[in-house]
C-alpha cells in the first residue's frame, strides 16, 4: 500500500505550494483560509467532464491489462459508474458530496 502526503495531494489537486509551506501576513489569513475553503467546496466529481471519464477509464484499463491492450469504447453506463465509484473515493477523503 502507498501513502500520499499532503503535499502531494495538493500537487494532484493541482495546487503548487512549496514544501515548507507559504508566508502570509496575519492580516491575511483570514483571505486566504476562505479562500481556500471556498475553492474546496467547488471540487465535484459531477463537474469532471465525460470526456476526461472515458480517458481516465482508458488508462484504468491500460494499468489493468497492460500496454497494447484493447480499451472498450466507454458507454454512459461505465461512466457513471466510473463517476459513481469517485463519490466513495472523495467520500472517503472526507470532502463534501453534493
Amino acid at each position: 500500500m502507498m501513502k500520499l502526503t499532503p503535499h502531494e495531494i495538493l500537487t494532484y489537486l493541482g495546487i503548487s505550494i512549496p514544501q515548507d509551506g507559504l508566508d502570509i501576513n496575519s492580516h491575511d489569513l483570514y483571505l486566504h483560509a476562505t479562500l481556500l475553503r471556498l475553492l474546496g467546496q467547488q471540487m465535484r466529481v459531477d463537474a469532471i467532464p465525460g470526456t476526461e471519464l472515458a480517458e481516465l477509464l482508458a488508462g484504468l484499463h491500460g494499468v489493468h491489462f497492460g500496454p497494447g491492450a484493447v480499451v472498450p469504447e466507454p458507454t454512459v453506463e461505465s461512466t457513471e459508474k466510473l463517476r459513481a465509484s469517485l463519490r466513495v473515493i472523495q467520500k472517503s477523503f472526507g470532502m463534501a458530496i453534493e
